[in-house]
């Protein structure tokens, strides 16, 4: 599944780190995520501002995560798409209820080992 992060060229140290701890969530989860830059005004005129935000999350998520291409400035959103580098394991199947048909298995095994 992708989820998406949004931020802005000038968010807060605090408010950044809050992001890469639920990006590390989601990773963890096995999901692809993808980093969001919103500029707004004249914020289009900095892109190296959206460019430090996104090394800062590429950096802060190396070991656990792998980039997908370069960040990629489309109209006003700068994106980067990032994935798990181990893949996600697989949640094991609940057992099945029991129904008459497993018990009578069960039960004729049982009788030919004796």
């Amino acid at each position: 599944m992708l989820k998406e992060l949004r931020v802005s060229p000038q968010v807060k140290d605090h408010d950044l780190n809050i992001k890469i701890n639920l990006a590390k969530k989601f990773i963890g989860e096995g999901d692809k995520v993808k980093v969001l830059v919103v500029f707004r005004g004249r914020q289009m005129s900095h892109p190296e501002l959206g460019i430090k935000v996104i090394q800062k999350v590429a950096n802060d998520l190396k070991g656990i995560a792998q980039l997908d291409g370069q960040p990629v400035q489309e109209g006003r959103v700068m994106s980067l798409m990032l994935s798990p580098i181990s893949a996600k394991q697989p949640k094991e199947p609940k057992e099945a209820k029991e129904t008459k048909e497993t018990r009578e298995i069960k039960e004729v095994k049982v009788k030919e080992t004796v």
